[in-house]
């Protein structure tokens, strides 16, 4: 009997706290956040199904939330009304709506972090930049959904480890080093995103059961770039959501495992490769459609171990060009010499009746072309261009053709003089207006492009005619271009290489480097006795996100792409560090293939990873007009991130540290104490003098204090005493020693890993910790 009332009464205690707790979930409310109240408090005082409403304003605070069903939603439709500037969202707790807010970074942490592994979080139409990653979904959290969203300049877009069943829809990503990162997981989608200007695109670590559909990616380093792992779908289907994987360097790189299958892709105009392959093969590809200078390129097993399947069985259907059959891929190339361009379809199937042998064990059996009567005739499009437009006579003037797909030229000078050539030289003996006519053909047809040149009649009081030629009209910063002057009857000249009113140069033929991105205008005054005359041009200096990055300054660590021309480099070494305000930072160069041991300095701005280069020149940089007059050792340069970011206004204290060979000082009888590292800047150079650190038995090491990252030559002069040899006195003990030189590099080092820290298990592992104690407690 008593027992059976122990029982009547825990029953009666189950059922009142099962009926509190329901009662407690119908009390959801809404909670209001007027503009300079605290999100945080208000999100600590709410309860499981509350909804938060945040009104337009400017938030400065971290926001953590550990209650599970809540929803934060911006007041207003527009992300940018409503700002939180700080360290953004941390969710402790499952099901987390934040939606409809502009997350702004100040530090190197992620914009929102999910951090509990249940998961079943919304985020949703936020815009976040300047995070090391602007989502951050953790191992094991699932049915997490991320979409609408907008995130700029974050070293990581949206990352993902181990996730389960996780969406990520719709957002758009630009200036990011990784776009979209998935470590390990299964089950996970990824459709319908913008992703431009980052180093990687998609990256897939690992993995099965995941989809990547649907997807637009341009101008990254590898649109879709896919590691180790088994069975990843890519389904880029060519409808209204389609994925078109275009201009970057290269459109889908393939490493690790192999066995993926990759399909129904639109993969054109990219820079080096269409697809690049390092797997261990038997990846299946086909009904994709190619059209990039280079459409493959093969390595690893899939080279010739373990080819890959490039085309399915034949299958009614409507394949990639429309055809009625899905077999293999289409094969194309912008200057329309692909296989499939070349190669009709006789039957109508809308298949070539010829394989493609891709290296003669990767084939593609099934390639799909047009039949003869669809495929257009490759027509000339017939362009030029003259050295001059306008001179007094006789007039010397050097065309050149600029045409496309042209194989003859018909050259009608005006004058009844004509030319076959390619480039032709044509003089102008009498004063007049001529109209030059030049008609290219093919065998498929011809095309024809009409100019005018003036000649005008010489005279006693001529005034100059001011003319120009450059190299090169756009291009990335830095851009070097070359002007040559080409102006008639001067005696001397003004070059305004940005129509600032400044006289830059008055040499014939300058070189002038632009560091920063934008349209420049030059002006070139040409003058002699009788007056002055003017001629204007345009340069557009593009962004380049790997040297000028966007407004965060981080470059995602892309190689830079230097003024310097190749032919002069002799090597080049690359080195990644995180930039953080108030901390020092170094760039080491490990693999010693320069002269540069490493430069630092310290950062007075947060700009995220960032990449240096150094470029060890086999001669005179071309960006300079000489050398300095002492004996030259090595030249190089160096280029650190963004050019406007290394300036006295964010850095201080640069050094180099570099090394010069024992033999070379012995040889020449250089002076240790002479060796100085020149840096070309503001016209000049500037010497910067040196301390020798250390050596070792083949080289010594110095280091100097400069005043930027630009164009250096080490030099050094002969030794000033005689019958004494400086170079074999004995390295002082009072310099530092190898083993101090390197715990010092060691505790730089780690300062910069430390930068990189971000919350993680570490913290959920206290919580937890604190969480049971207090439970244990109230027992």
């Amino acid at each position: 009997m008593e027992i059976r009332k122990c029982r009547m009464i825990l029953f009666t205690i189950i059922l009142a706290v099962n009926i509190a707790l329901a009662g407690s979930g119908a009390a959801a409310t809404e909670l209001i956040v007027h503009n300079g109240e605290s999100i945080q408090a208000t999100v600590d005082n709410s309860k499981p199904g509350d909804t938060i409403i945040v009104e337009p304003g400017t938030y400065k605070e971290k926001i953590s939330t550990y209650t599970n069903d809540l929803m934060i939603l911006s007041k207003s439709d527009n992300p940018d009304d409503t700002i939180i500037e700080g360290s953004g969202f941390t969710i402790w707790a499952s099901n987390i709506t934040i939606k409809g807010f502009t997350i702004k970074g100040t530090d190197e942490n992620s914009g929102i972090a999910v951090i509990y592994r249940t998961g079943k979080c919304s985020i949703e139409k936020n815009k976040i930049l300047n995070y090391v990653s602007g989502i951050e979904i953790p191992a094991g959290s699932k049915l997490n959904i991320v979409k609408n969203n907008e995130i700029l300049n974050c070293m990581n877009g949206i990352a993902v480890s181990e996730g389960i069943k996780n969406s990520v829809s719709y957002n758009k990503i630009l200036d990011c080093q990784n776009g979209i990162t998935f470590r390990e997981g299964s089950g996970n989608i990824v459709n319908g995103n913008e992703i431009s200007n980052c180093q990687d695109g998609i990256t897939y670590l690992e993995g099965f059961e995941n989809i990547v559909n649907d997807n637009k990616i341009s101008s990254c380093r590898s649109g879709i770039n896919i590691g180790n792992g088994d069975a990843i779908l890519i389904e880029n289907r060519i409808q209204v959501k389609n994925n078109a994987i275009t201009k970057n360097d290269v459109g889908i790189s393939v490493n690790g495992g192999g066995g993926y299958t990759i399909l129904d892709n639109t993969i054109s105009l990219n820079k080096k490769y269409g697809y690049e392959d390092y797997s261990t093969g038997t990846n299946r590809i086909y009904n994709n459609y190619f059209n990039n200078t280079v459409n493959v390129r093969l390595g690893g097993s899939s080279r010739y171990g373990s080819p890959n399947i490039w085309s399915t069985e034949k299958t009614a259907g409507t394949n990639i060009i429309d055809g009625s059959y899905i077999g293999g891929n289409y094969w194309g190339t912008p200057l329309r010499e692909g296989f499939s361009q070349t190669h009709s379809d006789v039957n109508g199937d809308g298949i070539s009746e010829e394989p493609y042998s891709l290296n003669g064990v990767n084939i593609d059996y099934l390639p799909l072309t047009f039949p003869a009567e669809k495929i257009e005739p490759l027509l000339p499009v017939t362009n030029f261009s003259s050295n001059v437009t306008e001179g007094y006579a006789p007039l010397s003037v050097q065309f050149t053709a600029l045409s496309e797909n042209a194989t003859e030229w018909y050259w009608d000078f005006g004058d009844g003089g004509n030319s076959t050539l390619q480039n032709p030289m044509h003089t102008y003996s009498s004063a007049r207006n001529y109209t030059v006519n030049l008609t290219t053909a093919n065998q498929n047809g011809m095309d024809s492009k009409l100019a005018i040149i003036t000649v005008l009649e010489q005279n006693a009081a001529a005034l100059p005619v001011a003319n120009f030629s450059i190299n090169i009209t756009q291009g990335p910063a830095p851009l070097s271009v070359q002007f040559i002057d080409s102006s008639q009857n001067e005696t001397s000249r003004i070059w305004d290489f940005n129509n600032d009113g400044i006289t830059d140069s008055s040499e014939e033929a300058p070189i002038y480097v632009y560091m920063v991105s934008g349209n420049y205008t030059i002006n070139l005054t040409a003058i002699n006795e009788n007056g002055t005359a003017s001629k204007l041009a345009t340069i557009d200096v593009q962004k380049n996100s790997s040297i000028e990055s966007s407004s965060s300054g981080s470059n995602g660590g892309r190689e830079s792409e230097s003024p310097e021309p190749a032919k002069n480099v002799e090597e080049k070494e690359l080195s990644q560090a995180f930039i953080k305000s108030g901390n020092p930072v170094q760039f080491n160069f490990t693999k010693n293939s320069t002269c540069v041991v490493y430069l630092n300095f310290n950062s007075k701005k947060t700009v995220g990873k960032t990449t240096a280069i150094v470029e060890m020149l086999k001669g005179k940089s071309a960006l300079v007009p000489r050398l300095p007059s002492d004996e030259v050792y090595k030249s190089f340069n160096v280029w650190v991130g963004n050019s406007r970011f290394i300036s006295s206004k964010n850095i201080e204290n640069p050094v180099i540290c570099f090394k010069v060979e024992k033999s070379w000082l012995q040889n020449h009888s250089i002076d240790n104490s002479s060796i100085t590292l020149n840096r070309y800047n503001d016209k000049k150079w500037s010497p910067n003098p040196t301390y020798l650190l250390r050596e070792d038995s083949k080289y010594r090491y110095f280091t100097a204090n400069v005043s930027g990252f630009s164009y250096f030559v080490i030099t050094g002069k002969e030794e000033s005493i005689p019958g004494e040899n400086r170079n074999e006195i004995e390295f002082k003990s009072e310099n530092k020693t190898t083993n101090e030189y390197d715990k010092e590099n060691t505790e730089v080092e780690s300062k910069n890993k430390g930068i990189q820290g971000t919350p993680g298990f570490e913290i959920g592992f206290g919580v937890a910790v604190l969480l049971g104690l207090s439970l244990y407690k109230r027992k």
